[in-house]
C-alpha cells in the first residue's frame, strides 16, 4: 500500500511538471548594426587629412553634431520669444529623429581670397560622412545661414560662414541605419582644392549615458546658430517624414 502511494505521488509530480508552460528565453538585444550611431561629444575641431594646403581652413572651424540633446541645449539658451513659430518644437524633434544634422562653422584666411571665400561657402568641395570601414553617405540637403562674414586679418581677410548639412539616419533601401552603433567613429569629410579636411566624432563610450558635457568653448559653438534660426531655416524637411 505504501509503495502504491509513493508511486502515485511520483506520477502526480511528473504530470504537474509536464503541464507547466515552459518559460520562454528572453530575446537577445538587437545587434549593434541595427542601432543608430550616437556620438560621444557634440563639437569637433577641424583636422587636416591630406593635400597641398593645410591653411585652407582655419583652426577655429568647428563641426556641431545636432542631436536631440544639443537641440535641447539650443532651446534652453534661446529662452522664451514673442511670436514663436507654431509647432516649431515638434518639427525640431522630427528632424533630429529622422536626420543627421551637422553645423559646419567654417573659417578661412587662405592667401587666395577668392578660394577662401568659396571654401567657407563649400563651393568646390565634396562633402560626405564616412565611417572607418569606408562607407560614405551623401547629404540630402545643405543650407547656409546668412552672408559670408569678412574681417581684416593682416594683409588678408578672414572669411567665415555657417552651413548646415543634413544626412538620412536610415538607409531606406536596406532598412538599416546609415551609420550604425557598430561604427567606432564617424567623419564629416570636406574634400576639394587639392586638400582634405574632416570633423570626427567617436561613438558613445560604453557606460557613458548621453553626450559628454560640453566645455565652455564648445557651448559657445553649440549656441552660435540659434534654435529658432536653425529650425526655421530647415523645418520644411521635417514634413518629408510626416
Amino acid at each position: 500500500m505504501k509503495r502504491c502511494a509513493v508511486l502515485l505521488a511520483l506520477l502526480l509530480c511528473v504530470l504537474l511538471v509536464s503541464c507547466q508552460t515552459p518559460t520562454k528565453p528572453e530575446a537577445p538585444p538587437p545587434p549593434k548594426a541595427h542601432e543608430l550611431f550616437e556620438p560621444g561629444w557634440a563639437v569637433s575641431p577641424i583636422q587636416m587629412g591630406k593635400g597641398k594646403y593645410p591653411d585652407l581652413l582655419g583652426g577655429a572651424s568647428r563641426g556641431v553634431w545636432v542631436s536631440g540633446p544639443v537641440s535641447e541645449m539650443k532651446r534652453a539658451a534661446a529662452g522664451a520669444v514673442d511670436m514663436a513659430p507654431p509647432h516649431l518644437d515638434e518639427d525640431a524633434r522630427a528632424l533630429t529623429d529622422a536626420f543627421i544634422v551637422i553645423e559646419c562653422h567654417l573659417v578661412s584666411e587662405f592667401g587666395d581670397m577668392s578660394v577662401a571665400y568659396d571654401t567657407v561657402r563649400m563651393r568646390g568641395l565634396d562633402v560626405y560622412l564616412e565611417t572607418p570601414d569606408g562607407t560614405r553617405i551623401r547629404p540630402i540637403q545643405s543650407r547656409s545661414f546668412g552672408a559670408v562674414k569678412e574681417e581684416p586679418a593682416g594683409a588678408l581677410k578672414r572669411f567665415n560662414l555657417t552651413t548646415v548639412v543634413i544626412f538620412p539616419r536610415q538607409d531606406l533601401i536596406a532598412g538599416m541605419p546609415s551609420i550604425s552603433a557598430a561604427a567606432p567613429s564617424a567623419r564629416l569629410v570636406l574634400e576639394g582644392h587639392d586638400s582634405t579636411f574632416f570633423f570626427e566624432w567617436g561613438a558613445l563610450p560604453a557606460g557613458q549615458e548621453g553626450l559628454r558635457a560640453p566645455t565652455q568653448e564648445e557651448a559657445l559653438y553649440i549656441t552660435k546658430l540659434g534654435y529658432y534660426e536653425l529650425y526655421t531655416g530647415i523645418r520644411r524637411l521635417a514634413h518629408m517624414v510626416d
